[in-house]
């Protein structure tokens, strides 16, 4: 990663590689990525992992789970 978007990126508590699916806790998306490219010809700020429909899937079981233990505080 440049050392420009790092700058930009690190207070934000952001990296140059974002795995793109929170279940929880962070987990590796599985539907290839995208990059986000700064103005500089050609120059990768950073990449994001997008989510695969059965990432979708998981996090929709995970969200459900969760409103069923949070319903029953």
């Amino acid at each position: 990663m440049e050392k420009r978007a790092e700058n930009v990126l690190g207070p934000l508590g952001l990296h140059d590689e974002q795995t793109g699916l929170f279940l929880g806790q962070w987990r590796a998306a599985r539907g290839g990525d995208d990059a986000s490219v700064g103005p500089t010809p050609g120059a990768v700020i950073a990449r994001v992992a997008q989510s695969s429909a059965a990432d979708c899937d998981d996090a929709v079981a995970h969200a459900t789970r969760a409103f069923a233990e949070w319903r029953a505080v």
